[in-house]
């Protein structure tokens, strides 16, 4: 229901083409000669930020990111991180840390969502 409801809000929201920082990679396309200019995606990231982080980088390189809401895409959200979850937290606490020491607006929000992260991945949720 949490995310279904998320959707249906969004859906409400954005009825009309618009600019947004990022969409999700599961529902991701673009132009080829855009993806090679940036660079692709970081190979760095596992499982994820790695399509917010691309989004910011083509945003700030190529253009406008936008959502578009007469494409729709079914996206069974988690699949992969089900198959081993402690593995799947692991690498989501280190791309957090490593999206934030890229993206992080100041040293000290950066260092704070790096610590954050550090200390997620010493501690079980």
């Amino acid at each position: 229901q949490g995310l279904h409801g998320v959707g249906r809000l969004v859906d409400r929201l954005l009825r009309t083409r618009t600019p947004v920082a990022w969409v999700a990679g599961s529902a991701m396309a673009l132009r080829r000669d855009a993806f090679m200019r940036v660079g692709g995606f970081d190979e760095r990231f596992f499982l994820y930020f790695e399509d917010i982080d691309l989004c910011l980088r083509l945003r700030e390189q190529v253009g406008e990111v936008v959502y578009e809401p007469s494409i729709l895409v079914h996206h069974v959200r988690g699949a992969a991180a089900a198959t081993d979850r402690a593995s799947a937290r692991l690498h989501y606490r280190r791309s957090q840390a490593l999206f934030w020491s890229l993206h992080g607006k100041g040293r000290l929000s950066a260092g704070l969502m790096q610590w954050y992260a550090r200390v997620r991945l010493a501690h079980k949720p």
